[in-house]
This record gives structure tokens, sequence and C-alpha cells, in this order.
């Protein structure tokens, strides 16, 4: 049950914290 909203969230997340973007980069190459 994930919620659209928490991807949008995290999504802003990213563009504020660009370390946060670069966890999210790695999750996607695994």
């Amino acid at each position: 049950m994930q919620d659209p909203q928490a991807e949008i969230k995290s999504a802003k997340a990213g563009i504020e914290k660009p370390h946060f973007r670069e966890i999210q980069l790695e999750k996607i190459k695994i």
C-alpha cells in the first residue's frame, strides 16, 4: 500500500535534498 502522494513528496525532497536523490538513483540501479 504505497501512497501516490508519497512519491510526489520524495520527488520534492529530492529537489531540496540532493543527497536524498542520490539514494533514489542507487535504488533504481539495483
